[in-house]
């Protein structure tokens, strides 16, 4: 596969003034997952690999999440709407969704499909995130929403707590840097969300905390100060190094081994990184990734 970067998934400038989805079935795709293998966006298609070899390939989509099954996939089918597919060996569904979808993840117990969904969308850009957050009951189909307002911005980098009662989430003002993180308790109502606190990593700067992802028990966030770019936990400590900026970032359910995805620019762009936490070590496993997901 030539992997060319694709950093974003560009979207045309559109207002979408309804919501709702229905299901149906589809083809359903094979699947084996073998250990270590993950799922990723590259090249703008979902796909299952290991970093040295190639397993299953979605299609186009703007969002992947895997499954015990399978994977859940999104992709764009106009301006305006979006389809979001659950690929398994026995059974798939099909749901469409008014708006573009952004980001998806799958909670613990496969019960609840949690994926962003914009109405309008503002500045052309899928890695700025949308503007609802969407619970879907993936039995029933019923869904629950929370919306961002104008001052929390969009909506995106979902991660699921091991119990499946809490998720993070990130809420940015169009790729500014601004906004805040999230934690919903998925069992009240979705407007019962708490604010997670800025970081201190140093006694005169707060580095800018992005990307929350649940490791196990615990959180750990993507961090810069402008100078050094690092993975690092709540209390701020280090947990690794970054030669650059990184763009996102996920963790297997032991939380012992992660995934960054490094902006890496020029030549380098995307490059995958597997990280042993308790070493700690990395592998690059390959360039041109947009994200990539356990």
């Amino acid at each position: 596969m030539n992997r060319v970067p694709r950093l974003f998934a560009v979207l045309m400038l559109a207002v979408c003034t309804t919501s709702h989805s229905s299901a149906t079935l589809v083809s359903a795709s094979a699947l084996t997952a073998p250990p270590n293998s993950f799922v990723a966006l590259i090249d703008g298609r979902a796909v299952l690999e290991t970093g040295e070899r190639l397993l299953e390939d979605w299609g186009p989509a703007t969002a992947v999440a895997i499954a015990p099954d399978g994977a859940w996939t999104a992709r764009g089918t106009s301006p305006c709407h979006a389809v979001l597919r659950h690929f398994s060996a026995t059974a798939g569904a099909s749901v469409a969704v008014v708006g573009a979808v952004g980001d998806i993840a799958l909670s613990p117990d496969s019960k609840t499909l949690a994926y962003t969904r914009s109405g309008s969308l503002r500045d052309g850009q899928g890695s700025c995130g949308t503007d609802a957050l969407v619970l879907r009951d993936v039995a029933s189909g019923a869904e629950r929403v929370w919306s961002a307002t104008s001052a929390s911005g969009l909506i995106d980098s979902l991660s699921w707590a091991p119990d499946g009662q809490h998720l993070v989430f990130e809420s940015r003002i169009c790729c500014a840097g601004g906004g805040a993180m999230y934690d919903l308790d998925v069992s009240t109502a979705p407007t019962a969300v708490s604010g997670i606190a800025r970081l201190s990593v140093s006694p005169t700067s707060v580095a800018r905390m992005t990307h929350p992802t649940y490791a196990g028990d615990r959180l750990l966030f993507l961090s810069s100060d402008g100078t050094n770019e690092s993975v690092v936990d709540r209390a701020g400590r280090q947990i690794f190094a970054l030669q650059d900026q990184g763009v996102s970032l996920a963790a297997d359910r032991s939380g012992k081994h992660l995934l960054v995805v490094l902006y890496g620019g020029g030549m380098l762009p995307g490059s995958l990184l597997s990280i042993a936490v308790s070493q700690p070590s990395a592998t690059i496993l390959g360039r041109g990734y947009a994200t990539a997901h356990w």
